[in-house]
């Protein structure tokens, strides 16, 4: 239960989303309105006394099938992800190749993803995402096909990522807004930390199973994986009944794209916490990008070794997600400490830059995962707890355009760089150059009179 403080800062909230929320209308935010609705937050939970409060979520039926079909669909496409990485090196043996690769995953995303958030809010949330698994596992299919006939190259990989990117693209803002919906608003902090765990039990299984099969099986069959993971996924959504009534937008697509980004200039708190999270993604996530070429160099190692340094990450990144859910129960942590993440991960990086051995490489990957997830989670949470059901699609896509818009940009620049100079000397330069730029980012902030010091919810 939360305090009286705690209650009284929910009810102002409430009423600042709405008088900031360009798609409703300002006279008619009477006590009766602000109320909240079916689409937002007011479930019956339907196991009350058989879980434990620290996953309390989960006492809701749809957004236990919603979790369990993420964890399955996400952990294929760990499966198939870690091998379009490692085949892309394999076969060009080139850096560069690796941030061309990270750009046609990630790029397909970005674009999509304004239009993405924009549908969330106006169709069926799991449409969209029973939509988007059906096409995916058609393209890893295909790979199935290319893998088994010998016939796969770089350029079938890149447009292999190129299609997931689009799947993602749609996936993410559709998933996040059903995710929240799903259950009381009590609860929805607790849902985007455990939504957290899930996709890193997946980060974590994915790359480490992905090794295996690869090594025993080949390739192929972490295709296979991945589709079948996309249909199971599908089925399990379909499963899901009595799903909350959605408040959509009355404008059109166009019109509500332009409050969504009317609605971002007058939360200038999140916008800060968005550009910590930019420059996080373009100058911090080559650290994992660089990875296969990091173990062929300076390890001589092969793909075993690999997909172990990438479950590193993803242990780092779980155990951060279920630091996340203290912050459900009431712990308040001030919005500046949520972005240290993003110091942490540039000092992971750094001491990556020196780094020539597999066992204090894997060390570093889990601070690296730990930091990351920290971070993301802890914007997420911001974002999707302190906006109204009808804009949390569209102010859920902001956050996965500010990593899917840098993220690529920061693969390529990486990959390049690597090619003339080193991976090492990559590292350390970006690392780096991210600490300058949080500081500088936050002393604006602070300078321009921005709040960070509201509470976490």
């Amino acid at each position: 239960m939360r305090g009286e403080d705690d209650g009284s800062y929910n009810e102002k909230l409430m009423i600042n989303n709405r008088n900031l929320d360009p798609s409703t209308d300002d006279s008619s935010a009477t006590v009766e309105s602000l109320a909240p609705t079916v689409g937002d937050g007011q479930k019956s939970a339907v196991w009350p006394g058989c879980v434990p409060p620290l996953f309390s979520a989960m006492r809701y039926r749809g957004f236990v099938l919603l979790w369990v079909a993420a964890l399955i669909s996400h952990t294929g496409n760990w499966m198939c992800m870690m091998t379009i990485q490692w085949l892309v090196f394999d076969l060009s043996q080139s850096e560069s190749m690796l941030g061309l690769n990270t750009l046609a995953m990630a790029l397909p995303a970005f674009v999509m993803l304004p239009l993405a958030g924009v549908l969330a809010d106006h169709l069926d949330r799991r449409f969209l995402l029973v939509i988007t698994r059906l096409g995916r596992a058609l393209a890893y299919l295909t790979a199935v096909f290319l893998a088994v006939t010998g016939m796969i190259g770089v350029w079938h990989l890149i447009v292999l990522s190129v299609l997931i990117g689009i799947a993602n693209g749609v996936v993410m803002p559709a998933h996040n807004a059903l995710m929240v919906g799903v259950v009381g608003r009590d609860d929805q902090a607790n849902a985007v930390a455990l939504n957290a765990i899930q996709f890193q039990i997946s980060h974590l299984l994915g790359p480490i199973l992905g090794g295996v099969v690869f090594y025993v099986f080949g390739a192929a069959w972490n295709f296979a994986a991945g589709a079948s993971g996309c249909v199971l996924g599908v089925v399990i959504l379909l499963a899901m009944k009595n799903i909350p009534t959605q408040l959509t937008p009355s404008v059109s697509l166009v019109r509500s794209g332009i409050q969504g980004v009317s609605y971002l200039r007058q939360r200038m708190d999140l916008v800060v916490m968005l550009l910590v999270v930019c420059f996080s993604s373009l100058l911090g996530l080559p650290l994992v990008v660089l990875l296969p070429a990091f173990v062929q160099q300076q390890l001589a190692g092969d793909a075993a070794i690999y997909s172990q340094l990438v479950g590193c990450f993803g242990l780092g990144a779980l155990i951060g997600a279920c630091f996340q859910i203290l912050r459900t129960r009431g712990v308040v942590v001030p919005r500046p400490l949520l972005l240290v993440g993003g110091v942490l991960l540039a000092g992971s990086e750094l001491m990556a830059g020196y780094c020539t051995d597999a066992p204090m490489m894997a060390m570093l990957l889990v601070l690296a995962g730990f930091a990351n997830i920290s971070l993301i989670v802890g914007v997420k949470t911001e974002i999707l707890t302190t906006t109204s059901d009808s804009m949390r699609g569209r102010a859920s896509s902001y956050l996965s355009i500010c990593m899917n818009a840098c993220h690529p940009i920061g693969g390529v620049l990486a990959g390049v760089l690597a090619q003339k100079f080193s991976v090492l000397a990559v590292y350390k330069s970006f690392a780096i150059s991210l600490v300058i730029i949080i500081s500088v980012v936050l002393l604006c902030a602070h300078f321009q009179g921005v709040d960070m010091r509201r509470k976490a919810l």
